[in-house]
């Protein structure tokens, strides 16, 4: 693990103004490849959708290979983020959806949890125990689906009522299985300010204006724009090395090499004493 700071005196100087206004700090965080391991003994390892690849039946897997081979190649393209954001929608809708018509259920949810194949990070339960302790109002953004994130935290007794998520949850009928999902979609470009207004989350850091953000994407490095804030340190985990220059620009601290949490427990070390 090489962890790199953009600006050394810039950083400093924003931890300095976090000690001194601990009581108005949030976290902003994603969950795939940020809170969870990007690689397992080398190999790349699932998202939460990849997650159903082992539940759901071949036509899922079909459709998510399809979609991902087609979509993804334009999601880390250098065309204009307004030409891209239809096409993740797209992308989105149609596997939800897939995964809708294929039986996705609370039991299959709670198999997936039970798999134990989504590894956290190094250190990130010790992060959000020192969150938790602390009360810190923590977001967790994710494009993903955030009824598995919430059973998953539940899983490993770190889930608690500071802790708000963002992401595509699920309607269940009464035999458990899903009918729907409840509105806005989330996808990788529209994690910002325009869902942030519209949760209870917003209400509970309106007047909290210093940010600890963690995202492994670039355009993760923009979950807090259009929030008011005086001060915010974003720190980067980067699962590309052919990235780094792009993630010092927008990442005061970028951690390769699939990294621990380690140097995010450090900072928050520095600014709690």
């Amino acid at each position: 693990m090489v962890i790199y700071i953009s600006d050394n005196l810039e950083l400093s100087k924003k931890i300095v103004k976090l000690k001194q206004n601990i009581e108005n700090i949030h976290i902003i965080v994603d969950f795939d490849r940020t809170l969870t391991k990007a690689f397992v003994k080398g190999v790349k390892v699932h998202t939460l959708f990849g997650q159903l690849l082992n539940h759901l039946g071949k036509k899922y897997c079909d459709v998510f290979d399809e979609l991902y081979k087609k979509y993804q190649p334009i999601e880390i393209s250098d065309i204009p983020i307004e030409e891209k954001i239809p096409k993740m929608i797209d992308w989105w809708k149609i596997l939800i959806q897939t995964s809708i018509d294929e039986g996705i259920s609370k039991e299959i949810i709670s198999k997936i949890i039970k798999d134990n194949k989504i590894y956290l990070r190094e250190g990130a339960i010790d992060f959000f125990n020192k969150i938790n302790k602390k009360n810190f109002p923590i977001l967790i953004f994710s494009a993903g689906l955030g009824d598995i994130i919430s059973d998953f935290l539940k899983s490993k007794k770190i889930f608690s009522e500071n802790i708000y998520i963002i992401s595509n949850f699920f309607i269940f009928g009464n035999n458990g299985k899903a009918t729907g999902t409840k509105q806005p979609l989330v996808y990788s470009f529209n994690k910002n300010e325009f869902l942030v207004r519209k949760s209870p989350y917003f209400s509970v850091i309106e007047k909290r204006k210093n940010v600890i953000l963690l995202g492994d994407l670039i355009e993760d490095a923009k979950m807090a724009d259009g929030l008011n804030h005086d001060c915010i340190i974003k720190i980067g985990f980067l699962n590309n090395s052919e990235d780094l220059a792009s993630f010092k620009k927008v990442y005061d601290i970028v951690i390769t090499e699939d990294g621990s949490f380690e140097a995010v427990n450090n900072l928050l070390d520095k600014i709690l004493n």
